[in-house]
């Protein structure tokens, strides 16, 4: 009996252990999720990164000849100036007109800038090959696809289309009749009505 009385007793016993050990593993299961749950709200959420095009800035290409030391194509950045564009081509030959050429235009994309010797604007006048005498304009209706590319924003494209409306049409009677070609819009106009006339 006595026996019994001890068997029942470390019986009993093991039982309470069993259950104590089950419900510390329920109690640290639980601890364990919320400790979990806890570090998943702390993790902030990742934003992608800008993609590539939105870092990169637009490329101009324009190509720049005459009396420039490293004549060429050169690739410029959206809100580059033409002082910049001569000084990647090396600078200015010491035959440079200097004055023939706004260092201070912004660059636009597809254009030919084209810097003239000393005395090779007057030579042109003299001879009235697409200058208009002492003005130093272009005349555009006698003016060579060379002389139209040296405006700023004409291409060797745009310069083509005048030389084909001119041919086709007759002379411009105005300068803003250039604005009928095809390619030549307000913006264009814009910047070269200042360098041009009839």
């Amino acid at each position: 009996m006595h026996r019994k009385k001890r068997l029942k007793k470390w019986i009993f016993a093991g039982m309470a252990v069993c259950l104590l050990v089950l419900c510390g593993c329920s109690r640290e299961q639980d601890l364990l999720l919320e400790t979990c749950s806890q570090q998943e709200e702390e993790i902030p959420e990742q934003t992608d990164p800008p993609s590539v095009s939105e870092n990169k800035e637009t490329e101009l290409y324009i190509y720049i000849c005459g009396e420039v030391k490293k004549p060429g194509v050169y690739a410029m950045k959206s809100g580059d100036r033409v002082y910049q564009l001569i000084e990647k081509a090396g600078g200015l030959t010491e035959k440079a007109e200097t004055g023939a050429v706004n260092q201070a235009q912004l660059l636009e994309d597809g254009v030919m800038i084209y810097v003239p010797a000393k005395g090779e604007a007057a030579a042109e006048t003299g001879a009235g090959a697409g200058q208009e005498s002492g003005a130093g304009k272009v005349n555009i209706n006698t003016a060579t696809e060379e002389q139209l590319m040296s405006l700023n924003g004409i291409g060797e494209g745009k310069a083509k289309s005048i030389i084909a409306y001119r041919e086709e049409k007759g002379k411009f009677n105005s300068i803003e009749e250039i604005m009928n070609v095809e390619g030549i819009k307000e913006g264009t106009y814009n910047k070269i009505k200042d360098s041009i006339t009839v």
